[in-house]
C-alpha cells in the first residue's frame, strides 16, 4: 500500500471503526453462535462461487490446484487486495462466527482457469476473494448492511490489464451498477422515525454507494433529521480528501444551498480551503461562491472572520472577477460583512450601507476581525459619526484601530458619555471597548478636556460601585501615560 493509500485508511479509521461496531452489532443479531433462521439470504451479483464448499468444487471440476489453511488470529484489511475493499471494511463478514478462526484459500487455475485467493469465515461463508483471469483481476466481498437488512456477494474493485502496484490501480467498482440498493436506503430512511437510526442508515449509504446515495438527501430528510446535519459533516471531514470527487463537491453544494445546518458549513468551509488546486475550476468557484454566501449569513462571528481573513487573502485571483465578487456581495445579508466582502474584492463602498452597519448590534456586527478595514478613509469617517449616535462594537472596534490623535474632540465626547451610560449599565465589554480607544488618544491632551471633564463629573456623583470603572477610562485619556487596561 502505498503513502497516499495509507493516509487515506488513517483518515477513514475512526469512522470505519463506529461503522464495523455498529456492523457487528446487527449482524450478531442475525447470526449469533450458529447460523440462523433469521438471518437474510445471501443474494450473489457475481458468477464466482462464493463459499468454501463451491469453490473447493469447482476446482476440483478444473482440476486447478487448491490451497486451504486455517487461521487461529484475528482477520485484519491486510487480506485486502486494494482500497475499494479497504473502504468497504465496516461490510466484510468477519468476525461473526468465529472471531479467531478463518481460512486463507488459494486456487491456481494456470492459463486456462481462473485463479483465486480469498479469505473464508469459519462456517465457509466469504469473506472476501480476488478473482484474476485473462489479465484482469476482480475483488468480490460478501456485505452485510444491517440497516436495510441484506446480504450481497458484489464484486467492489477491479484491476485492469496492464495496471500495476495497489492504489490507484485497483478502483471501486460502483455497487449500484450491479445492484440498485437507493430504493432500499430511502425506505429505511423513511421508516426511521429517530434522527440518530436516519442518521445510522445514511452513514451506511454514504459508504457504500459513495456520491449514488446523494439522492437520498432530500429537503424533507434535512429538516426532519437535524442529526443529518452531523453525518454530512462527519462525511466531509472524511471524504474531503479520501472521497470521490463527486461526492465531496455535492455534499459541499448541499451546504451552500442551506439544506445543512452549521456543521456541515464549517465542514465544507474546511474542505474547500484543504483543496485550493481545485479553486481553479469553475465549478469549484461557483460552489465556492453559494458556500461562502452561506457562510456570510450563517457563522459567528470569529469563525466568520476568520473564513473573511482566508478569502480575502487566498481566493480574491479566482474569485475577484466583477460578476463574481458582486454576485456573492449581493447574496450576503449581514450589513458589516456585506462592507467587509466590498472592501476584500475592490469594489465601491456605499456610505449609506456602511452606516447602517456601523449602526447595527444585530448578529454578525460585532468587531471581531473587522478593525483590518479600517484604514480606508471613508470607513473610519463613518466609524466617527456612527459612534457620536451609538458606540456599536463594530464602529468603537474601527476607532480602536485608527492612528492615535485622528480622533476629534466631539468623537471622544460622545465616547466619554458612550462611556458613563455603559459602566452604569453594566456592559462590560462596551467599556472595555472605548477605554482602549481612549489610550490610542490620550496624548492630546487639548482634545481629552471636554471628555475628561465629563467623566470627572460623572465620577463625582456616581454609585460607590461605577466609581472605579469611571476612574479607569480617566487614566485611560490621561497624559501621564497610566497603566490603561
Amino acid at each position: 500500500m502505498n503513502a497516499r493509500a495509507l493516509r487515506v485508511t488513517l483518515l477513514l479509521a475512526p469512522l470505519l471503526l463506529t461503522l464495523l461496531l455498529q456492523a457487528c452489532d446487527r449482524i450478531t443479531g442475525w447470526i449469533g453462535d450458529a447460523p440462523s433462521s433469521t438471518a437474510p439470504k445471501v443474494e450473489t451479483f457475481v458468477r464466482e462461487p462464493h463459499t468454501l464448499a463451491a469453490l473447493r468444487k469447482q476446482a476440483e471440476a478444473t482440476g486447478s490446484r487448491f490451497e486451504q489453511r486455517e487461521r487461529n488470529d484475528r482477520w485484519s484489511g491486510t487480506a485486502c487486495h486494494g482500497q475499494g475493499c479497504l473502504l468497504l471494511a465496516p461490510f466484510l463478514a468477519v468476525h461473526v462466527l468465529a472471531p479467531n478462526r478463518w481460512f486463507e484459500v488459494e486456487v491456481d487455475g494456470g492459463s486456462k482457469a481462473a485463479s483465486y485467493r480469498g479469505t473464508f469465515q469459519a462456517d465457509g461463508s466469504l469473506i472476501s476473494m480476488k478473482v484474476e483471469q485473462a489479465g484482469v483481476a476482480r475483488e468480490i466481498a460478501l456485505l452485510e448492511l444491517p440497516t436495510i437488512e441484506r446480504r450481497l456477494v458484489v464484486e467492489i474493485a477491479r484491476r485492469a490489464p496492464g495496471a500495476k502496484g495497489d492504489e490507484p490501480a485497483w478502483p471501486r467498482t460502483p455497487i449500484t451498477a450491479q445492484v440498485d440498493l437507493r430504493p432500499d436506503y430511502a425506505e429505511a430512511v423513511t421508516r426511521a422515525t429517530d434522527p440518530a437510526k436516519k442518521s445510522e442508515v445514511l452513514s451506511e449509504a454514504f459508504a457504500l454507494l459513495d456520491a449514488e446515495a446523494l439522492p437520498l438527501l432530500t429537503p424533507g430528510l434535512l429538516a426532519d433529521a437535524p442529526d443529518v446535519d452531523r453525518v454530512i459533516a462527519a462525511w466531509l471531514d472524511r471524504t474531503c480528501e479520501a472521497g470521490s470527487v463527486q461526492l465531496v463537491q455535492a455534499l459541499i453544494a448541499l451546504t451552500a444551498q442551506s439544506r445543512a445546518g452549521d456543521a456541515a458549513a464549517r465542514s465544507a468551509l474546511a474542505c474547500v480551503r484543504s483543496r485550493p488546486a481545485d479553486l481553479a475550476a469553475k465549478e469549484w468557484q461557483q460552489m465556492a461562491l453559494g458556500l461562502f454566501a452561506r457562510l456570510c449569513n450563517q457563522l459567528d462571528d470569529e469563525a466568520w472572520w476568520q473564513s473573511y481573513d482566508w478569502l480575502r487573502g487566498e481566493t480574491t485571483p479566482y474569485l475577484g472577477s466583477a460578476a463574481g465578487s458582486s454576485a456573492l456581495v449581493d447574496s450576503c445579508l449581514v450589513p458589516l460583512r456585506r462592507a467587509s466582502l466590498r472592501i476584500a474584492f475592490k469594489l465601491a463602498l456605499e456610505p449609506a450601507e456602511l452606516a447602517h452597519a456601523f449602526a447595527s448590534r444585530a448578529r454578525g456586527s460585532s468587531e471581531v476581525g473587522w478593525s483590518a478595514n479600517c484604514a480606508d478613509p471613508l470607513v473610519g469617517e463613518l466609524a466617527e459619526q456612527a459612534v457620536q449616535k451609538d458606540a456599536t462594537p463594530a464602529a468603537l472596534g474601527c476607532l480602536r484601530s485608527r492612528t492615535p490623535g485622528a480622533l476629534a474632540a466631539a468623537t471622544l465626547t460622545a465616547l466619554a458619555r458612550a462611556y458613563v451610560a455603559a459602566s452604569a449599565a453594566g456592559d462590560a465589554q462596551t467599556t472595555a471597548l472605548i477605554r482602549q480607544v481612549f489610550r490610542a488618544a490620550h496624548a492630546d491632551r487639548s482634545r481629552t478636556a471636554a471628555a475628561r471633564a465629563l467623566l470627572e463629573r460623572a465620577q463625582a456623583s456616581a454609585a460607590p460601585g461605577q466609581a472605579p470603572t469611571l476612574a479607569l477610562a480617566l487614566s485611560c485619556l490621561s497624559d501621564l501615560g497610566a497603566d490603561c487596561p
